[in-house]
């Protein structure tokens, strides 16, 4: 007999796997049914067998069950709102394409199965915590589950699958391409997404004994680099439960959320202080480095507080402490110790392991925590694709948190690496990060606006990678460039226009190098000139990098950070803008000739006239008169002007009458003469009439670069 039927396909279909589980979504999603779906059909109707249920309908009813979510496209920089099911996921993410193994839908299995196990420990914390409990209970084995999922979220996500995904390991790109080529060709592997499959296989078929043997045996069994990383994760950190006190703050929810720490980096590494798990808008796990305070004491507290300053001194006081360092958190307390004097001490009665219990509070956080939390997410969801959140007004207070930080790092302009001058190709495809960086932060100042915050982009913070290394931890340099007007729009200018500058000089030496030293003096004065007329902020950069800086100790690069051209910066509002650029670039020159040249001029020396003493007096002079930018009457500074004619006028008047010494009145000129005893008498007042200009301090160092260097007052 034969048969008409179609064998059914034996190939495996497609599925749409969530990276972030739909538990944990359906917490941010709002549940009112949304509008009929244009090709739904009315239920009445249906069942009046006067149509067919479409597809839009059955949408619609799985979008009733799931809820719609509201969200910021981050491609298109517009509010939508988008059914959780079709949202943080990607089609056949987890799946194994090997035709040699027919469950290839495995892992995403797997994941379900401990998404359902995680799931049912959270849904008793949201339990306890929306029912007013101050805390929620977890057995031993729950909460290392709990652990255990945190991490696979870390690991599962967009970032690590594109990392891993590819078909050939020569197409395996990451930073330790080298060790993940060995451990491939050792254990047969022919792709990275397969090491990646098999670490996350491993990581879910571990067992959490209470015992901790797991933690030999995931050793054995994933790449080593991630299994340590796990392990780390796993006992370098504490859990904590953290929840927003005002009722219109809350905690927002970007696809790499779950991959992202608050912390400090550096190329070469980083220390992650905080790492981030959203349960809902309204509570957030918080894992916390076990060096930071815990709330508790133990033996070991002497080495965490040390291994605080070693970190602090590695990344610097700006960028080394965590901003997180006094969120209000403590570990959970536990039915087998009890706190005596902030130490955990055992309690006499022997508890097995497996029914250890702990207490995890919900800690209620204020604003400035909540808001910090949330800078990072957004800080981090550059080039990701959506960013979630539950209530505009809880958006709004975080997106204005994030327009307005001052924090140091945040609202960066660019990620650039390989480079730390100004010897960079301006044409490069950094150009185009930056330009893109621009327009996510702009785009998130447009998205306030329509939310009704009059905030507005504040504080941006420039690539540390583009200054050199001694500058890329001061927070001062960077008060500095905003200062002098830089900002997202003129940075790559301004750097390309300084690094021209340097082409410039550099092009302008070389060609004149077998000129007449008068003709060289002449178009270096011309070549001085035209640079002063520049921008402050190039000529200020053109200083900053200039190959012609040199400390007193013959290394270039130490003391860079501070120099006479970033007094001036400082003191800027005593100048005339139009003088600054001059009063600065002579300063710099002068600076920088004399550490190239420390016995040049007298350097308080005591002058015998003998050939050697009548060159340093010509030294001197040169020094005192010839690298100056002409008369301290043209300093600049307004007030110091004004003082300086009055002084001028009347030491001309005077000048006979005043004592100079020997060698003065023997080698200056009586014009000479007179600018010197100038500059002495302003020097004298200097600080007395700029006193409700500037700082103490600032008076101070202004004076030093203005009579020792520029307008030198001694002779």
């Amino acid at each position: 007999m034969t048969s008409n039927s179609t064998p059914k396909s034996t190939a495996v279909k497609p599925q749409y796997h969530h990276f972030i589980p739909r538990f944990i979504l359906r917490n941010y999603a709002n549940l009112t049914a949304p509008a009929p779906a244009p090709n739904s059909v009315p239920r009445s109707r249906a069942r009046r067998g006067g149509g067919r249920r479409g597809r839009g309908y059955h949408q619609q009813q799985q979008n009733t069950r799931d809820g719609m979510l509201k969200l910021l496209n981050l491609q298109t920089m517009e509010l939508e709102e988008q059914p959780l099911s079709k949202a943080f996921g990607l089609r056949d993410m987890y799946r194994d394409f090997d035709r040699s193994n027919p469950d290839q839908h495995r892992i995403e299995q797997k994941l379900s199965a401990l998404e359902s196990k995680a799931g049912t420990i959270l849904a008793n914390a949201q339990k306890a915590f929306t029912s007013g409990k101050d805390s929620v209970q977890m057995l031993r084995g729950e909460r290392d589950t709990l652990r255990k999922f945190l991490f696979i979220m870390m690991y599962r996500n967009k970032m690590f699958y594109g990392r891993y995904n590819h078909q050939s390991a020569d197409d395996y790109k990451a930073d330790d391409r080298v060790k993940m080529l060995a451990y491939m060709k050792e254990k047969g592997f022919e792709k990275p997404i397969d090491v990646w499959f098999a670490n996350l296989e491993a990581i879910l078929d571990l067992h959490m004994d209470a015992e901790q043997n797991w933690a030999m045996k995931i050793m054995e069994k994933a790449y080593p680099d991630d299994a340590a990383w796990f392990f780390k994760n796993m006992q370098m950190y504490f859990m904590t439960f953290c929840t927003p006190k005002d009722p219109k703050d809350e905690f927002l929810l970007t696809e790499n959320v779950y991959g992202i720490f608050e912390g400090c980096s550096t190329d070469e590494g980083w220390t992650d202080h905080h790492l981030f798990a959203p349960v809902s808008s309204r509570l957030m796990i918080v894992l916390r480095s076990n060096i930071l305070p815990s709330g508790f004491e133990d033996d070991s507290e002497e080495s965490r507080k040390r291994m605080l300053a070693d970190i602090v001194a590695l990344y610097g006081p700006a960028h080394g402490k965590s901003m997180l360092e006094d969120l209000p958190v403590e570990r959970a307390t536990n039915n087998y110790s009890k706190i005596v004097n902030r130490k955990p001490v055992l309690l006499p009665t022997k508890i097995r392991r497996e029914n250890h219990k702990f207490y995890f509070r919900f800690f209620g956080v204020d604003t400035s925590h909540v808001q910090k939390i949330n800078i990072v997410m957004i800080e981090e969801a550059f080039n990701t694709s959506i960013m979630l959140y539950k209530e505009p007004e809880g958006f709004k207070r975080a997106l204005e948190a994030y327009l307005l930080t001052d924090l140091p790092g945040f609202k960066r302009l660019a990620d650039i690496s390989n480079h730390g001058s100004l010897n960079y190709n301006p044409n490069s495809e950094e150009i185009t990060i930056k330009k893109e960086r621009v327009a996510y932060i702009k785009g998130l100042e447009k998205i306030a606006r329509e939310l009704g915050s009059t905030a507005k982009i504040q504080h941006c913070t420039f690539p540390r990678t583009m200054l050199p290394p001694e500058m890329r931890d001061s927070i001062r340099m960077h008060q500095r460039i905003e200062k002098l007007g830089g900002s997202e729009e003129t940075l790559m200018k301004d750097l390309n226009q300084a690094y021209l500058v340097m082409r410039m000089a550099s092009i302008i030496d070389i060609a004149i190098r077998r000129q007449s030293p008068e003709y060289q003096k002449e178009v270096r004065g011309l070549r001085r000139d035209f640079f002063c007329s520049l921008p402050l902020r190039t000529v200020w950069y053109f200083l900053k990098h200039s190959p012609m800086r040199k400390r007193g100790d013959g290394d270039i690069s130490k003391g860079l950070a501070q120099g006479p051209e970033d007094v001036i910066v400082d003191s800027l509002q005593a100048f005339h803008l139009a003088s600054a650029a001059r009063i600065m670039y002579y300063a710099s020159s002068v600076d920088n000739y004399r550490k190239h040249n420390p016995d040049f001029g007298l350097v308080g020396r005591a002058v015998e006239l003998n050939q050697d003493g009548f060159v340093r007096i010509s030294q001197q002079r040169q020094i005192v008169f010839d690298m100056s930018p002409g008369s301290i009457r043209d300093c600049g500074i307004l007030l110091v002007e004004l003082y300086a004619k009055e002084c001028y006028s009347s030491i001309s008047e005077t000048l006979a009458s005043i004592d100079f010494d020997p060698l003065t009145k023997a080698v200056l000129s009586e014009e000479q003469k007179v600018e010197l005893a100038t500059r002495r008498n302003v020097r004298c007042q200097f600080k007395t009439i700029l006193t409700s200009i500037l700082p103490q301090h600032k008076l101070e160092a202004l004076e030093t670069v203005v009579f020792d260097l520029v307008y030198p007052s001694e002779f």
